[in-house]
């Protein structure tokens, strides 16, 4: 049995995978998913200082033009930078596409003072790039603001989930 998926997601964001059968093989010659793994990296405008309590560690599976990745990163040491610096994750496994709709990532956090009124961290794709920018997000309007590097400590944990489309 062949599937074709095509989920209603507006051009050029279609995503079809012909010939993918139930049991996830391939036949007709198709493409099929590409996984493996990558080292997220954490930088402030730049990344001079910053030491992890163990290795950055990510997966990745690209099905098409749609990427899903997962990673962990925990600091040992998180660098000396000004404290409006904004933290983005580096060194996603495939670009974010230019004209890709901007994702957010599911991100649980650990060992960061956030805002008054705002409760955890969040990430977004970034098109035309391979990084993804950190927020805070509020638990009183749903809105959001940039995460400082103010708001961090040596000891900051991120683990995420998300996808977004590459070109």
């Amino acid at each position: 049995m062949s599937l074709l998926f095509d989920h209603g997601i507006p051009s050029p964001y279609n995503i079809r995978a012909n010939n993918l059968t139930v049991d996830g093989t391939i036949t007709g010659g198709g493409v099929g998913p590409v996984t493996g793994s990558w080292t997220p990296a954490l930088a402030f405008n730049g990344s001079s200082g910053i030491t992890y309590s163990t290795p950055p560690t990510g997966t990745y599976t690209q099905i098409g033009n749609l990427v899903f990745i997962s990673g962990q990163i925990q600091l040992n040491n998180k660098g000396i930078f000004a404290d409006d610096s904004i933290p983005t994750i580096l060194g996603l496994p495939v670009p974010v596409g230019a004209t890709s709709v901007v994702t957010t990532f599911f991100c649980a956090a650990s060992n960061i003072t956030y805002n008054s009124g705002y409760v955890n961290s969040c990430m977004h794709s970034i098109p035309s790039s391979s990084t993804l920018s950190l927020t805070q997000t509020s638990s009183i309007n749903s809105g959001e603001i940039d995460l400082y590097y103010m708001f961090m400590t040596d000891t900051s944990q991120f683990f995420f989930s998300g996808y977004y489309f590459s070109n």
